[in-house]
């Protein structure tokens, strides 16, 4: 076989399919426009289009905890949007993600500005001890199933040791509303948010089924979806104004790929909770609500604080994807770390959701 004959694509999608990659996730890219036309037309995998790298690495990190092996398909430009989900999600929790990136600013790069980051990919990842592979040739691409084994094997045989503008009507903050629906979540698999929300949710009721974020701010909605759209059991994410805001992306996301298990309920007391109460737009003239329903969410309620458990049970019964924006008021109390390290906090949380779908 001559190199003009080898196709690529159809190698690099092979390869995925043969190590049993189930979910793909990718970002618009010229060079590897051919591999995502394959994956977008394989039956094999669920493709779903992100808007961000760093989304898209919340949607993958979900995939995994919902069993699923899952890929990125993205520009090495991106890689500087990507550090903080790399190391405090993909790295923090041991979740195995082949990265696949396509090489801009090589010889011959016609964009000046690509040539300036292909000086640093190869550093900044190696700065992250991510190991790379570098195709030089078509037919490098031949390489790919077995460096994918290995990546998958080693992470799914170890075993970690046990760990085990605010309504004038509220007056509920957001640990009184976070104690107000653990009995309703309790059975479900939830996501939370970095922060206070998680270490709340840790104090008033710790379950394996709770996912807790100590890092990446702004992807638990993104991770919810994806685990969501990989196994059945009904997902909760919760999520803040203040992190909805830094990916306000994942909401047409959550729009164009509808999941029924899937309930989005954003916390949204107005401000930067964790970080000392600075005020966010949704406390001022930024709804949202109207958001999520112009991205196309169908299923949009906005209810007090104080409506937000019997809503949640309404939500949960309907079996109908819904986002939630409980309106509470700016506050905290004291609470402790999350004394779990957050490779157990992952290895409970999948052998739950496992045991949920066995």
């Amino acid at each position: 076989m001559t190199e003009n004959s080898f196709d690529v694509s159809a190698s690099i999608v092979e390869s995925l399919a043969g190590n049993r990659v189930e979910f793909i996730t990718t970002v618009p890219c010229k060079q590897l426009a051919g591999v995502i036309g394959l994956v977008d037309k394989d039956a094999r995998f669920r493709h779903i289009p992100s808007n961000k790298e760093d989304e898209g690495m919340g949607l993958c990190a979900g995939a995994w905890l919902g069993g699923k092996r899952p890929a990125i398909i993205m520009q090495n430009t991106a890689i500087g949007v990507t550090i903080n989900a790399l190391a405090t999600l993909i790295q923090y929790y041991h979740i195995p993600l082949p990265m696949l990136i396509s090489y801009r600013g090589e010889v011959g790069e016609k964009v000046a500005c690509q040539v300036e980051m292909a000086l640093h990919t190869k550093a900044l990842l190696s700065e992250l001890a991510i190991p790379t592979y570098h195709f030089h040739r078509p037919q490098d691409a031949g390489e790919l199933g077995g460096i994918l084994n290995p990546l998958f094997h080693g992470q799914e045989t170890r075993r970690h040791p046990d760990g085990r503008k605010l309504l004038e009507c509220c007056a509920m903050i957001r640990s009184e509303v976070i104690k107000s629906i653990a009995p309703v979540i309790r059975d479900h698999l939830v996501v939370c948010n970095i922060g206070l929300p998680s270490q709340e949710l840790f104090m008033h009721d710790d379950q394996p089924s709770n996912f807790y974020m100590l890092g990446t701010m702004g992807l638990a909605s993104s991770i919810g979806l994806g685990l969501a759209l990989s196994q059945k059991s009904k997902v909760i994410a919760i999520d803040g104004d203040g992190s909805v805001l830094t990916n306000l992306g994942t909401l047409p996301t959550i729009a164009n790929n509808p999941a029924d298990n899937f309930i989005l309920l954003i916390i949204d007391n107005g401000s930067y909770g964790s970080t000392g109460d600075q005020p966010t737009y949704a406390g001022q003239k930024t709804s949202l609500a109207k958001v999520a329903e112009a991205c196309g969410c169908e299923n949009v309620i906005e209810c007090p604080a104080e409506e937000t458990a019997k809503v949640l049970e309404q939500a949960l019964a309907a079996d109908r994807m819904t986002v939630i924006v409980s309106k509470c008021k700016s506050g905290n109390v004291p609470v402790g770390v999350i004394g779990l390290d957050p490779v157990v906090i992952a290895h409970r949380f999948r052998e739950e959701v496992a045991r949920r779908n066995g």
